[in-house]
């Protein structure tokens, strides 16, 4: 082959080679170079001149092995053109090589295609992939042919292509729907209410993609879906089988929805605050009780910090125990009174702390037990109580007014009576001296000695009876020797030893006081006497820095838990609000068979003896 040799060609042709792209060689039948443009110079790595003139297998002897060379021989030979594609190792590239052959040598075209070749295998490898990943992905995937009536309205759906996916997915096995009727697959599904025919079939004509979740009847499942149009009257369909996550989202909103009615309508105020930072605390939900309970609307509490609805004092005291719920991590409760639009409230207060997977605190999570009523019905009775144990007290003080009175009143006049009647007797005695008749003198002076010995017993029954209203030691001499003369009075009468320790110096009390615990350690000896069925009684008093202590403690059958709470149990009653009303302090105790114990603390009344 020889270039054309023309003066126009000679000088225009050259110039027009080496504007092209491509590499051009041309070569005669011993391959010696005839022609080599400026790009086959550079991917030779040579420039043309010195190549032109020389053997192309002596310059580039590693070629000799290679196709392109085999090709080139061939051409000669057979006079074919010849396209080959081939990778050159050196070069690390790949080339398209097109090999025309004449009588004279060949002309060579090579053409880079490097940036093809990895643009194919990238789509081959491109292709595998998804190929594999279209097989084996979890999410059904299937190909449908929209049918349509006349009116070009969709009637019916023709599978095309379907993934193991869709087996998994749906139940349907793949070489048993391909190439087949939806209609026929599924029969009843052209009633379904989700429309999968008119859904798809819409797609499929109009070209318009959809995402949306629905369910098969028919199936008894629901999918996640993305529909397409791949090509027109086709509907691409990728599905995820969403059952169970339905089944839960439908538990966890029948759930909810118990939690919310539970929630607003329970009677207990319920409340939760965002944990913003130190002492930040903002309120995110109220039930329906906190605002029927306080008066506030929804819209004043929820997304307001805390110091926009809790007035003071009460705040204060509110954040420190949310901050002791934190750090303790733990329940916290207390009784808070506030200030609400519906007056003043009391309630005992929860706090428990919600923690995240990092264990930063959260949340707050809040329910008040309002117990208004409760406290305004306890106050009530307390002063109730109050009211009735200075009523008591008053009483005392009227009963040891009228003890007074009487036993003054039977002294003075009761008793002058019959210290009267006795001096009459005693003197109508006398006279009877001047009688004569014995037998009239003797009878009649043994009625007036019975006479004068009954008045005898009225005056010692009125002495004791005087003696127990207004004791008179306890009038001249205080309450020590009152004590002891009571003990004196109970031992004479029942018999029962009585073991007495007092302090050497008399406490120095209030009259209340005085009389109060002598009425005790009366009242005390009488029970014993009554119902205790003791041989021994211990009584010891003490007095120190505190104050008074008292002991009356028998060996008797005991006093029982029942009785001691019994309602009609009077006399235990009037001792305990007695002692109340002096400031003090009473326990009894007993158990059966093992005696019973009564024990006085009156503290800080009197000096120390």
């Amino acid at each position: 082959m020889k270039l054309p040799t023309s003066p126009s060609s000679q000088n225009e042709l050259p110039n027009i080679l080496d504007r092209i792209s491509d590499c051009i060689m041309v070569l005669d039948r011993e391959m010696n170079c005839l022609y080599v443009n400026k790009q086959a110079g550079k991917l030779l790595g040579r420039e043309p001149e010195d190549i032109i003139g020389k053997n192309y297998w002596d310059e580039f002897p590693e070629a000799r092995s290679t196709t392109f060379a085999t090709s080139c021989v061939k051409a000669l030979k057979t006079q074919t053109p010849i396209v080959l594609e081939e990778y050159y190792q050196g070069w690390n590239r790949w080339f398209e090589s097109h090999i025309y052959p004449s009588k004279e040598g060949l002309m060579i075209l090579l053409k880079n295609i490097t940036g093809q070749k990895h643009t194919k295998d990238n789509l081959i490898e491109s292709e595998k992939r998804y190929r594999t990943l279209f097989e084996n992905m979890n999410a059904g995937f299937v190909l449908f042919e929209v049918i349509c009536d006349e009116q070009n309205t969709p009637i019916d759906l023709l599978i095309v292509a379907a993934n193991k996916g869709f087996e998994d997915t749906t139940g349907l096995k793949i070489n048993e729907v391909i190439g087949k009727r939806l209609t026929h697959i599924l029969p009843g599904i052209e009633k379904d209410p989700a429309d999968w025919i008119g859904t798809y079939g819409k797609i499929a004509l109009t070209g318009e993609p959809q995402n949306f979740v629905e369910g098969s009847q028919l199936l008894g499942r629901y999918y996640s879906i993305t529909a397409y149009q791949p090509v027109p009257k086709q509907c691409a369909v990728t599905f995820v089988d969403i059952t169970e996550r339905k089944r839960a989202e439908e538990a966890l909103r029948i759930r909810e929805q118990q939690l919310s009615l539970i929630y607003n309508t329970v009677g207990d105020v319920i409340f939760q605050l965002k944990v913003e930072g130190e002492e930040n605390y903002r309120f995110v939900s109220v039930n329906a009780a906190f605002c029927k309970v306080t008066g506030l609307p929804e819209t004043a509490v929820v997304g307001k910090n805390v110091e926009e609805v809790i007035p003071e004092p009460s705040l204060t005291m509110v954040k420190e125990k949310y901050k002791q719920a934190i750090r303790s991590k733990t329940v916290v409760r207390w009784e808070e009174t506030s200030r609400y639009p519906t007056g003043v409230l009391t309630g005992v207060v929860s706090i428990a702390p919600a923690f995240d997977e990092q264990g930063k605190c959260i949340y707050l999570i809040g329910s008040v037990h309002d117990i208004t009523k409760h406290k305004l019905a306890e106050e009530e009775i307390l002063r109730s109580r109050e009211q009735l144990r200075a009523l008591a007290v008053h009483l005392q003080t009227l009963i040891e007014e009228e003890r007074t009175r009487i036993a003054r009143e039977i002294h003075d006049e009761i008793g002058q009576i019959l210290t009267a009647i006795k001096m009459d007797l005693s003197l109508l005695l006398r006279t009877l001296e001047g009688v004569k008749e014995k037998k009239v003198k003797a009878e009649v002076t043994e009625e007036i000695q019975t006479l004068i010995g009954l008045v005898n017993r009225g005056v010692q029954s009125i002495r004791q009876i005087v003696r127990d209203l207004q004791p008179e030691a306890l009038e001249t001499m205080g309450l020590l020797a009152g004590i002891e003369w009571l003990v004196k009075e109970f031992e004479k009468r029942t018999k029962i030893s009585t073991n007495l320790s007092l302090p050497k110096n008399e406490p120095k009390l209030e009259r209340p006081q005085t009389v109060a615990v002598f009425r005790l350690v009366q009242e005390a000896l009488t029970n014993v006497a009554k119902h205790a069925e003791a041989s021994k009684v211990n009584i010891k008093m003490t007095t120190d820095v505190t104050g008074l202590h008292l002991e009356i403690e028998d060996n008797g059958k005991g006093i029982s838990e029942k009785d001691l709470n019994r309602p009609g149990s009077y006399g235990l009653i009037a001792m305990r609000e007695r002692i109340h009303s002096i400031g003090g302090e009473i326990t009894i105790s007993g158990r059966p068979g093992k005696g019973t114990k009564v024990e006085l603390v009156l503290r800080k009344t009197m000096d120390n003896g």
